[in-house]
C-alpha cells in the first residue's frame, strides 16, 4: 500500500501546475498511462482530483491543500 503513495503524490505534484491530460502526466512521470489512469481514479474517489473533460484532470481544493502541506 505504501508503494502506491509515491506515484499518487507525484501525480498531484504534476497537477499542481494546472490542468493536464493523462498522457501528459504519464510522459512527465515516465509511467504507463494505464498506471496513471488507475492512480487518477483512486485520487478522484478520495477527492483530490477531478476530471472536467474526459482524459483531462486538475486538482480539487483538497488536492491543493495536500500539495501545499507537503
Amino acid at each position: 500500500m505504501a508503494d502506491d503513495f509515491a506515484p499518487r503524490e507525484a501525480i498531484l505534484a504534476v497537477l499542481s501546475a494546472g490542468l493536464a491530460s493523462t498522457a501528459e502526466i504519464a510522459e512527465e512521470l515516465g509511467m504507463p498511462e494505464r498506471s496513471v489512469r488507475r492512480n487518477l481514479r483512486r485520487l478522484a474517489r478520495e477527492g483530490y482530483v477531478f476530471s472536467p473533460l474526459r482524459g483531462w484532470h486538475r486538482l480539487t481544493a483538497l488536492g491543493q491543500i495536500a500539495i501545499e502541506s507537503r
